[in-house]
């Protein structure tokens, strides 16, 4: 996602299963970027689309939450159940700290 020339991951595995969850069980999104402005712009509509949204670091740390790493999919439940479940901040926490390159 890009907002005026700041970079910034976000949203690992935001699928169609995982957007429908009620508020008690809202789901954290990882993101990650340089620019203080852009972060809170996509935190907003983050929250605004009914995540909670965990800051991850610089875009030097983005790479915690690429395809494959541990973050990518796994907290939200596997892919064979299509209703998900809701990802805490503590268990994206984790993820992002198991993740190798």
């Amino acid at each position: 996602m890009q907002i005026g020339g700041d970079a910034i991951q976000a949203a690992p595995k935001l699928g169609w299963r995982c957007v429908f969850l009620v508020p008690a069980d809202r789901s954290y999104l990882p993101i990650a970027g340089d620019s203080a402005p852009a972060k809170a712009a996509v935190t907003e509509f983050i929250d605004s689309i009914g995540y909670s949204v965990l800051d991850a670091g610089s875009v030097a740390d983005s790479w915690r939450q690429a395809t494959g790493t541990p973050v990518w999919g796994i907290p939200y439940g596997p892919y064979s159940n299509e209703n998900g479940q809701p990802a805490g901040e503590d268990a994206i926490r984790a993820a992002l700290a198991t993740a190798t390159r």
